[in-house]
Formats: C-alpha cells, structure tokens, sequence
C-alpha cells in the first residue's frame, strides 16, 4: 500500500500555487479518469477488488495494473509511488461526476481509508436530489470524511469543512480536494469523541451535517479486531451517538439553524403492526428532546457488506450477522471461528435485548 508519507509527498509537490504544478494535478486527474473509464478498470471494480483479500487468506494482493496505455502524469505517478512494479497504489472512484483515490480492499482495515464511495452517494441523494439541502444551508460540516466523499459530492455548498480522526484519511481528502480543484474546502484532523473544534463555534450560518460514522458490528475477538473505517463501537452506534453529541452542543454555541443528515445501521425490533422501533431513533431523542426526528430506512439500498459487497435485505434478521465471519476484508482465516461464535453471542445479547434485525437508514435531525 502506498505510505502516508508519500501520499504528503505528493501532496505538497502538487500544492504549490503555480500554474505549472496545477497543470501536473490536471495532469494527474486526466490519467486517473482514462484509467477509470477503461473496460479493464470496470472490470476489476466490479469483480477483482473484491478478491484482493489479506494474504493469510491465500489470496494474492490484486491492485489493478495499468499496463503502459496511459501516458498522462506517468513520471508523477512513479516518482510518487502511485504505482509500484506497475501496480496502482489508490482505488479510482467516482462520486458525482469527480474522480477520486483512496484506499483499496487490499489494505490492512485496521488503517484502510473507507473504499466506496456508495455510502455517500446514498446520503447525497438524500440531501440533495431528494430533499435539494444543499440549496438551502450555508456550512456543510462532515465529522468523517474518510477520503473525502461528502466535500466532492455536496460542492454546491459554500463553505465546507471535513475532519477525520485519521491522518490517512486526511491526505486522501487532501489529495482528492486538489485533484478536483477546491481551494475552498477545509480539511482537518478531530476526534469526534472529543467534540468538534472549539474554533467552529465563530461560524455563523445556516449548518448542514453530512454524517457517515463509522458503524458496523464487530464482536471483540481481540484487541486489534474491527475495521478503523468501519466498526461503529457497542450497538454499532457508539460514534454516531458521540457525533451527535457534538452536533447538538456545537449547535447550542453557536445558535444556529442546523440540520443532521446521519447515514447509520440500527438494531430494530419488529412492532405487532408490522412497523419498527428503532434503537438509533430511541437514543437520539435523549439527546435532542425538542428536535424533530425520523429514522427513514432505506429499504431499497442493501446492507452488511461481506467480501466488499452489500447483499442483506434491509432490515436483516439479526441472525445475519454472522456471516460477516467470512468477510476476508474484516477477518483473517485464523480468526473466522472465534468471529462467528462472537457474533453468535451478540446475537443472542440483541435477542435478549427485545431486537430481532438491524436497519439501514438515514437518521434526519432538524435542530
């Protein structure tokens, strides 16, 4: 996987204000977009990525290998460690119309920058093709940018501003943010945990929260177990929860009109009128007792993705969830056994709880 030193590297090279490093960032995106529009690109989108699994699986790394058909940004792309032994590096994706890179399946999820960016296109069609939010808010705010989805895919948005607890991610977001040619866009280091930065109580203006934490069940094998982009703590919901904590206090400093648009997995239990109750709407009241507030699953989006690939119905039967212990992209083959009788005994913990599925949805918080 390429070093986080080298993705500053590149960074920094590619930051100058002259016209001729912003000539090579052009440069640069013209060859990730031939790359990405080629027929053996969508291909290894489609199938091979999901193979590229830890090699305690068996399973050779398979970053995708562009051969000598792109010349655009070919020196930059080796000087920088891009490409090695003529495998690329990043992923190439494509998030409403802009080309990015982050992180592939390949890369240890204990430090993996998230890989998709279809999280985020379900979040964006909600704020902005269905709802049109974007037209209506001054600040958009993204506690977990990962490589920087939301800042691309919400750009009609005047100022915002995107934080990871990930100094990975962050270069990512970096990188992405001078490929697409935003010098407005401010990219930071924060631990949600912690609040969001005292400095943001000076902005003033209608605020947008985008927010995808991370949020998938992991049974705690040991101590490394769970995926950093990933693995949303007790119930899923622990950093969703804490993300809204910090909404709601920097909200109160700074006496702004906001909005939370949350992407999140719930525990759910299943009412006599075929309805649900959901945890995640549950908790959130407790912390916004005069907001109004809905949990709107996604019923059509699928969930708990194995392998690089959502195929549950949604909501899921709790028994599900153990089908995760064959994810290779979450667990060693060393670890698959104690990973399935870990989620069987959260399972059981859930059903004992009153929960019988888990849910995937949009939590909309107006403030």
């Amino acid at each position: 996987m390429i070093d986080l030193r080298d993705l500053d590297r590149v960074i920094r090279y590619l930051d100058a204000r002259t016209s001729a490093r912003r000539n090579l960032a052009d440069e640069l995106k013209q060859y990730f977009e031939a790359i990405f529009q080629s027929g053996s690109y969508q291909n290894w989108l489609a199938n091979d990525q999901f193979r590229a699994a830890s090699a305690a699986s068996g399973q050779p790394d398979l970053p995708f290998e562009p051969g000598n058909k792109y010349p655009h940004a070919e020196r930059i792309v080796r000087q920088f460690l891009l490409s090695v032994n003529g495998k690329l590096q990043v992923k190439i994706d494509s998030h409403r119309g802009r080309i990015h890179v982050t992180d592939g399946f390949w890369v240890d999820p204990h430090v993996r920058v998230f890989p998709t960016a279809d999280e985020s296109e379900v979040l964006c069609k909600y704020i902005s093709d269905e709802n049109q939010l974007d037209q209506h808010v001054d600040i958009l705010i993204d506690p977990a940018c990962g490589c920087g989805h939301h800042g691309l895919g919400l750009n009609k948005i005047p100022r915002r501003i995107s934080l990871d607890v990930s100094l990975r991610a962050i270069a990512f977001a970096r990188l992405n943010a001078i490929l697409s040619g935003d010098e407005t866009h401010l990219i930071g280091l924060n631990d949600i945990n912690d609040g969001f930065p005292r400095e943001l109580a000076l902005l003033r203006g209608k605020m947008l929260f985008a927010v995808n934490m991370p949020f998938a069940i992991y049974p705690r094998i040991d101590q490394g177990s769970g995926s950093l982009a990933q693995d949303g703590g007790e119930r899923g919901i622990q950093l969703t929860l804490a993300a809204a904590r910090a909404i709601k206090e920097l909200s109160t400093r700074t006496g702004c009109t906001a909005r939370a648009v949350i992407l999140a997995y719930s525990l759910g239990t299943t009412l006599d009128s075929g309805k649900y109750r959901w945890d995640v709407l549950e908790q959130a009241r407790t912390i916004f007792p005069s907001a109004t507030i809905n949990f709107r699953l996604r019923s059509e989006e699928r969930l708990w993705r194995v392998n690089g690939k959502k195929e549950q119905p949604n909501p899921m039967p709790l028994n599900s969830l153990k089908l995760k212990a064959d994810c290779h992209n979450s667990f060693q083959d060393r670890d698959r056994d104690a990973a399935r009788r870990g989620y069987e005994e959260i399972t059981n913990t859930f059903h004992r709880e009153g929960f019988d599925c888990l849910g995937y949805g949009i939590l909309d918080i107006e403030i």
